[in-house]
């Protein structure tokens, strides 16, 4: 009686033990981490402005949304605070936006047939403060100035459909 008894645990024991290893296994090999390694990062682009060119950079701080300065500009329409993409103005992928440094804290542009424009980034306060909308969601933003208002303008649209360029809260 004792030896089946001791026969039967040991059954049950080798069966779990195997049942553990099989599900050890499974799990070692579906980890999201052994498939990330079949992929390499060739190159690292940050976009300033949303639908303008892109900035290389060798290494950028991620934050919640992101990384640092990715897609925190972008231009909209005056009147509504639409914002535009290259769809409705297939222009803005000529434009070349830089990246603001501590020191500086300006954006810099440059396009075609335009003069650079270096554009201080505006701090939030009430005047400046709009709400712009991003597929028909409200977003809180910071219009960044009648100059860079006028260049966009200039650039991409005409005197009758005025832009503005803004940044998006965080």
């Amino acid at each position: 009686d004792q030896l089946v008894e001791f026969l039967s645990n040991t059954a049950v024991f080798t069966a779990t033990l195997a049942g553990i290893g099989v599900a050890v296994i499974i799990w070692w090999f579906s980890r999201s981490d052994k498939v990330l390694e079949e992929y390499e990062v060739g190159a690292l682009y940050v976009y300033p402005i949303k639908s303008c060119k892109g900035v290389p950079v060798k290494s950028r701080p991620i934050y919640e949304r992101g990384f640092k300065s990715d897609r925190q500009w972008m231009v909209v329409t005056e009147e509504e605070g639409a914002f535009m993409t290259q769809r409705q103005k297939p222009k803005m992928a000529l434009i070349q936006p830089s990246l603001p440094n501590d020191d500086s804290q300006e954006l810099v542009l440059n396009a075609p047939g335009m003069p650079e424009i270096r554009v201080p980034i505006v701090k939030v306060d009430r005047r400046s403060q709009m709400d712009v909308y991003i597929w028909g969601d409200r977003v809180e933003a910071v219009d960044q100035g009648d100059a860079a208002a006028a260049w966009l303008t200039a650039f991409l649209s005409t005197p009758e459909e005025p832009l503005r360029l803004v940044r998006v809260l965080e």
